[in-house]
């Protein structure tokens, strides 16, 4: 397995660490390191000058995009695509715009879709969230919409979409844009609190 490892990615795989030790050690870094950042007085000077020359740098872990209609040359038509606007592993906090256009004349309304995924296939990746954005009746195509995507430190994506000639906006703000769902947390947390260790 190891030699089809460094096969695939052009180096040895390391194994001297051990997974679970090093995604605890991982994850009580990041505490200390955020309750240092938030000014948090619940650190000993020991843990503060242990943490002094700790970098941490939060990233997407996924890519995030929308359904856009392009054309394919191949087949000679419209189809639907996933079109990534923060890629996966960007260094958060991010930021980013691009304008898009509507496709046809008198369009008064847009399906403003959140994706989730690598794929440009927009069968195979996940709509995490989806509205819909009324626009003004009687205008042309090519009417520029721009859609802005920002992902704060705090694990909280800010997805906005607005048509440029009217100001007409749609905000959807995500709070866990990785998937996590925080009632199945909650109920797991219940769960354990009632068993103890002896």
């Amino acid at each position: 397995m190891q030699n089809r490892l460094e096969k695939m990615f052009g180096f040895k795989p390391e194994t001297a660490i051990d997974v679970d030790e090093s995604v605890a050690r991982g994850a009580a870094l990041y505490a200390g390191l955020r309750l240092i950042k938030e000014g948090s007085s619940n650190l000993s000077t020991g843990q503060r000058i242990g943490l002094a020359d700790a970098k941490l740098t939060d990233v997407c872990n996924s890519s995030y995009g929308t359904i856009v209609l392009i054309a394919d040359e191949d087949l000679q038509r419209n189809v639907l695509a996933n079109d990534i606007l923060l890629k996966k592993s960007t260094p958060l906090p991010c930021k980013k715009t691009k304008v898009y256009r509507t496709i046809s004349d008198g369009q008064t309304k847009i399906k403003a879709r959140v994706t989730q995924g690598e794929s440009l296939d927009a069968d195979f990746v996940n709509i995490i969230k989806q509205e819909e954005l009324e626009l003004p009746p009687d205008r042309p195509a090519g009417q520029p919409i721009s859609i802005t995507y920002s992902y704060d430190e705090d694990q909280r994506m800010h997805c906005v979409f607005h048509d440029d000639e009217s100001g007409k906006e749609l905000t959807m703000n995500i709070d866990n844009p990785d998937g996590i769902q925080q009632k199945p947390v909650e109920e797991s947390k219940a769960k354990l609190e009632k068993f103890t260790v002896e």
